[in-house]
């Protein structure tokens, strides 16, 4: 059911939650970030960059529309055994077969033998950190748990991180009001099943008749009647 303010008890309930959530977060669990504070995803990613400034590795790979990269000489072996033995030298299958072949050999040997396509490559990268697209929760705890329960999305350093809506005057009033509003004074009375109409229509008889206590009126008394009639027959009425 809802009232004049048009939210029902489920309502006013979650409003009262997010407020003691936000003040206890507030209060202990901020992340050291300056309020109107929020929360999104933050993960990370591979991306090239300038050999010469802030280069973490290198990156080798093979690219015909499918891209395949490769950590360890296994990847590396396993994958020229399935795409490139049929038609090479023996020099090539020795060094498959070899234990002691390192990345480095065999990769100088691929490039410059079977590369006349440009298939294989490689390129300095970085791991560079983003804040995941299309995430923004009001609270720690539901960044938390939208993590938990959509990891898949993400890698397994993604985490939550706080951030603040700077110079965001609508944002800061509406996390105040959240955080500030007497959410109780919205809550809807027990009613014994009346309509929200019907508990006004009694509210307005209960008036009418503290006025008619107070200086017995006639005309009082007859429309307090009226009132309460209107009330019966609405109850009587009601599926």
């Amino acid at each position: 059911m809802k009232g004049e303010s048009g939210v029902n008890k489920e309502d006013i309930q979650f409003l009262k939650d997010l407020q003691t959530q936000m003040q206890y977060e507030n209060e202990h669990d901020y992340d050291s970030q300056a309020s109107p504070r929020f929360w999104a995803i933050m993960d990370y990613r591979i991306v090239p960059t300038h050999p010469d400034y802030d280069m973490e590795r290198t990156s080798y790979y093979h690219n015909d529309g499918d891209y395949t990269e490769f950590e360890t000489t296994e990847e590396l072996k396993d994958f020229i055994w399935s795409h490139y033995t049929d038609d090479y030298q023996e020099e090539l299958i020795e060094m498959l077969k070899d234990e002691n072949t390192t990345f480095e050999e065999l990769w100088v040997f691929i490039t410059e033998c079977l590369n006349d396509d440009g298939y294989f490559n490689e390129v300095p990268v970085k791991e560079e950190s983003f804040i995941a697209p299309n995430t923004m929760f009001l609270t720690k705890e539901e960044a938390q748990r939208h993590l938990k329960l959509n990891h898949y999305h993400y890698t397994p350093k993604a985490h939550t991180y706080a951030m603040t809506a700077w110079r965001a005057p609508k944002v800061e009033r509406l996390m105040k009001i959240i955080s500030t509003a007497n959410w109780k004074e919205l809550e809807i009375p027990e009613t014994n099943g009346l309509s929200w109409e019907e508990l006004q229509t009694l509210k307005e008889s209960q008036g009418i008749l503290e006025r008619l206590a107070k200086d017995g009126n006639k005309e009082i008394y007859q429309s307090a009647a009226k009132c309460v009639e209107n009330c019966v027959d609405r109850w009587e009425t009601k599926p």
